[in-house]
């Protein structure tokens, strides 16, 4: 409760507050709604912050940044809210999933190649995964390109990242 002083010859109002800082708060639970499609596992590795640890705003700051980073939601709101007892918080991430496929079609002309029409479809969150699948095929006078491509950030749900891209060329000169 604030308390209140009036100074009306100065026209100061001031206020003074007692503010009594607790102890420490933890997360209890980390709450994920919203992903229809992205697995659960794919949000929490973006997570710096854990069920237990000390609540921290920076990391939870950083973690709303690294899911914005995937580029597979269009929005991700945070809260908290007080747990099951004291010194208790639920994180509440509530992320609006966006369109992850691409589709690129494509018509050219160079007098070292002629004429050459492209198509390329790629999913950047495969099965909700985080798995990026891509495959593209170039079709010219001269030339004929076949690629397929796969992407791993967290091969085998580790820190390294695996990929692989195979391809086919076919010059006709």
């Amino acid at each position: 409760t604030p308390e209140k002083k009036i100074d009306r010859s100065n026209h100061v109002i001031a206020y003074n507050y007692d503010i009594y800082e607790g102890e420490k708060a933890h997360i209890q639970n980390i709450v994920i709604t919203g992903n229809e499609k992205t697995k659960r596992h794919v949000i929490t590795r973006e997570l710096i912050v854990e069920e237990g640890e000390v609540f921290n705003a920076y990391k939870i700051r950083r973690s709303q940044e690294r899911l914005y980073n995937t580029q597979y939601f269009k929005d991700v709101k945070l809260d908290a809210r007080p747990g099951a007892v004291e010194g208790l918080m639920d994180l509440l991430i509530d992320v609006e999933e966006q369109r992850t496929g691409t589709i690129n079609l494509g018509l050219g002309y160079s007098s070292a190649n002629s004429l050459n029409v492209f198509e390329e479809l790629a999913e950047n969150n495969f099965l909700g995964k985080g798995l990026r699948l891509s495959e593209r095929v170039e079709y010219g006078a001269y030339r004929q390109l076949y690629r397929l491509s796969y992407d791993d950030n967290y091969f085998l749900n580790t820190k390294f990242g695996f990929g692989v891209d195979t391809f086919y060329a076919l010059d006709t000169r």
